[in-house]
């Protein structure tokens, strides 16, 4: 009997012992299930991660892509435009000139160069061209007054018709060759540097008093310089052009 209650509560302890084995061995299985899920969603979350970035370069490279075509198209369009402007220029200016396709290419060349050189696009060079082709200048004459005009457009700070209307202008009225274009610039130039002259006053002064100067023999630097006094005495324009005009009249009369 004393063996049967030995063995007995031998294996109530084994049983107890196994009992409580099988918690403690539940507790870690939860916590070993608690860090997995924990794990799953940090991994989760690093994979999500890296999808948003995958998606975040890849917006990135094709925004690159499609504003580098933007501003390669904006080049291309701005190009065709300009070479549209420019052969659109040099057809009306060959409608004014009836020019042959030789001289065409030679006012073509020339309008590029400058318009590289200068200030005015070539597009503009031949606008300039147009307006002193309109004023009665041969091809040759054009070439050799163009760039001298461009420059007294840029010391004026005038638009290149008004400044091929002034120079060409007066080189007609002082019987002048077109070869003498840069001359002309120079004078009126330093004309109003040097005086209280500007554009208007000049062109309308000279548009008055040029015949007259001409017909007796005053040269456009005695002319400028005289309206350049008159200027700084507070008479300019019309009432300078008139009042020189008159006076270089009855200077003559009187011998």
């Amino acid at each position: 009997m004393a063996d049967n209650k030995t063995i007995k509560i031998k294996v109530d302890n084994n049983f107890k012992q196994t009992g409580k084995d099988a918690e403690g061995m539940n507790k870690k299985l939860n916590k070993t299930s608690e860090a997995s899920k924990g794990l799953t969603s940090s991994l989760g979350g690093a994979v999500k991660g890296l999808f948003n970035m995958q998606n975040l370069m890849t917006g990135f490279v094709v925004g690159a892509v499609v504003g580098g075509l933007s501003a390669v198209k904006g080049v291309l369009t701005s190009l065709v435009d300009t070479f549209s402007g420019f052969s659109k220029e040099l057809s009306g200016l060959q409608a004014i000139l009836g020019a042959s396709a030789s001289d065409m290419g030679k006012l073509s060349d020339q309008a590029k160069a400058l318009g590289a050189s200068t200030q005015f696009t070539a597009k503009e060079v031949v606008q300039l061209q147009t307006e002193l082709a309109k004023l009665g200048f041969t091809t040759k004459e054009i070439q050799q007054s163009t760039e001298a005009t461009l420059n007294l457009a840029s010391s004026l700070d005038v638009g290149l018709g008004e400044a091929a209307s002034l120079a060409g202008s007066t080189l007609r009225a002082f019987g002048l060759d077109a070869s003498e274009t840069a001359r002309v610039v120079d004078v009126m130039a330093k004309s109003s540097s040097n005086s209280a002259l500007d554009f208007s006053s000049l062109q309308e002064s000279l548009k008055l008093v040029a015949p007259t100067s001409r017909a007796l023999g005053v040269s456009i630097e005695e002319t400028t310089a005289m309206l350049g006094v008159l200027a700084d005495n507070g008479l300019k324009g019309s009432i300078a052009g008139t009042g020189l005009s008159k006076s270089f009249i009855q200077l003559t009369k009187a011998g």
